[in-house]
């Protein structure tokens, strides 16, 4: 009698485990993402005044030291020497600081950049499980210094007109992130093209990012010392330190395809509307497909009067479900001026904001020297 009752038992708790394991399985109901699967997700962040009044949609219309960033072959556009420079303060009071420096140089019809990419964190205090609430009303592990966490890239572009039309790019990078004795190091490539259909004032752009290889992180914070001992008062011949490393996963870089479309509708020869000498009105369109991240679509439209001033809008459409999304979220607007510096050449001064709602707001600085 008991062994029956035993094995009914156990049949029961076999079922039920077989249960439970089938709702493992993936359904209809859960959306399976790739979000957070990616390392150097700084890299998304997109750099420059300019394009982020617009919304992002710049991957056809970038002509100045930010086209490093967000196409390659299209710094074929940029006359001369060029130097810029953008700071960004990501979602107001955070004290997270974005940084792009670039660098243009014609070598005849090729044009070679280097550009550094970097975010700051900022200070942040230590916690741990002596000091889960460091950081919380003033609290801080005085053991334990305050730290930051950084992402670099430093890139190489080359960029080459293949017709009078078409052009091509190619940019290789070295990328790092994490803090203090717990890093990260990838290699990544970008490849990119614009061509300047000739019809309707037509610009279609096309770039696909970050290419490469995998890392981990390592360093000296991920390595630990423990002694097995179960009292003090044990011998020292069986006192035992095992050596611990923490087993990190190898991340890809956060690969990204983008494709873009600028019209001129006021302005140049083949404008749709008409041909202005003193104004110009450009329409933008990109759709980005991130491997980590669901599709995302941006427009942004720019006007200009006579090459000097500028005013910019612009919406960027994120598509995550799990962010309920008003008409600002991601809209953004900005100005720009290029002024003349005595026959030097030409400085560009830009600045964009960008409302993020929930996330206050982002706002964009950028300097630019042409000559």
């Amino acid at each position: 009698m008991n062994r029956a009752l035993l094995l009914a038992l156990t049949l029961v708790a076999t079922a039920e485990m077989l249960e439970a394991q089938e709702t493992l399985t993936s359904t209809p109901e859960q959306i399976v993402t790739r979000v957070g699967t990616r390392g150097a997700a700084f890299l998304a962040v997109g750099v420059g005044a300019r394009g982020q009044a617009l919304g992002g949609a710049f991957g056809a219309a970038a002509d100045d030291v930010t086209s490093l960033y967000w196409n390659t072959a299209a710094m074929s556009r940029i006359d001369g020497f060029s130097a810029g420079m953008t700071t960004a303060r990501l979602f107001d009071e955070l004290d997270i600081q974005h940084t792009f420096v670039g660098v243009v140089m014609p070598f005849g019809f090729t044009r070679i950049g280097v550009s550094v990419n970097t975010l700051d964190s900022g200070e942040m205090p230590w916690q741990s499980e002596y000091w889960p609430n460091a950081g919380y009303g003033g609290e801080q592990d005085p053991t334990a210094a305050a730290f930051s966490w950084t992402g670099t890239a430093i890139g190489l572009h080359f960029a080459q007109p293949i017709t009078d039309r078409l052009t091509v790019g190619v940019a290789g990078k070295v990328v790092e992130e994490g803090i203090t004795n717990a890093t990260a190091s990838y290699v990544g490539v970008d490849m990119s093209t614009v061509f300047r259909t000739g019809l309707y004032g037509v610009t279609l752009g096309a770039s696909l990012t970050n290419l490469g290889t995998s890392g981990r992180f390592e360093g000296n914070l991920l390595d630990n010392r423990v002694n097995t001992s179960f009292s003090e008062s044990q011998l020292d011949d069986f006192i035992r330190v095992v050596e611990l490393s923490a087993a990190t996963d190898h991340l890809e870089l956060p690969t990204s395809f983008r494709f873009s479309v600028m019209l001129d509708l006021i302005g140049g020869a083949d404008a749709i509307v008409s041909p202005d000498a003193d104004q110009s009105l450009r329409l933008m369109a990109d759709i980005n497909d991130p491997v980590d991240a669901p599709q995302e679509t941006a427009l942004g439209l720019e006007y200009g009067f006579r090459g000097l001033a500028f005013v910019r809008a612009g919406k960027r459409f994120a598509n995550e479900d799990q962010i309920d999304n008003g008409l600002m979220h991601a809209a953004a607007a900005g100005g720009g001026l290029r002024l003349p510096v005595g026959e030097l050449g030409t400085l560009s001064v830009d600045y964009a904001y960008t409302s993020m709602e929930q996330l206050e707001n982002i706002q964009v600085f950028s300097f630019q020297l042409q000559f």
